[in-house]
């Protein structure tokens, strides 16, 4: 099934497909609808990098995304991706899944990650097969730690150098 776009006041959410990934790992521009999307100088981060061949060996066996995947974030006036968000995999078992985001840093502080989080939790919760999302950080981000309390997110452990979230439905 063919997942759509997620657009918001300043945003636009797109969830990645094999062949954008691909043009990610390589260093390539990224394809969309005939023309291509700019990127941020300092996107994609290392974090990005980590997670971007487990993405393409998932999506190498999908015709579209499921939307479980890594979304790229667009900022709608420059038209230029400044970060990703995505999760982990599909629901486990019980119905959850992990979310994770990531901003290049020029973009820190003005409210995106947090317009990108609440934007693709609705989406997850809007899943039928999804009954709760959870997060995790480490204990000295507090911008991120912010940004999920900020989006309905209830602290349930902290373990070693991480705190955990989550939402029910």
């Amino acid at each position: 099934m063919y997942v759509e776009p997620l657009t918001t006041k300043r945003l636009l959410l797109i969830p990645m497909t094999h062949e954008q990934v691909r043009s990610v790992i390589i260093g390539e521009e990224i394809p969309h609808q005939g023309t291509s999307i700019e990127k941020d100088p300092h996107w994609p981060r290392k974090d990005t990098l980590d997670i971007l061949p487990v993405a393409d060996q998932i999506l190498e066996s999908l015709e579209y995304p499921s939307g479980f995947e890594i979304w790229m974030i667009i900022k709608r006036d420059t038209q230029t991706v400044i970060g990703d968000i995505g999760f982990h995999g599909p629901p486990d078992s019980k119905g959850n899944v992990e979310i994770g985001c990531g901003l290049v840093e020029t973009e820190h502080n003005q409210g995106l990650g947090s317009e990108a989080l609440q934007a693709l939790m609705n989406w997850a919760l809007k899943q039928p097969e999804v009954a709760s999302i959870s997060a995790s950080c480490l204990l000295t981000n507090l911008p991120s730690r912010r940004i999920l309390e900020k989006n309905q997110m209830k602290e349930i452990a902290k373990l070693d150098d991480h705190i955990h979230y989550l939402r029910k439905k």
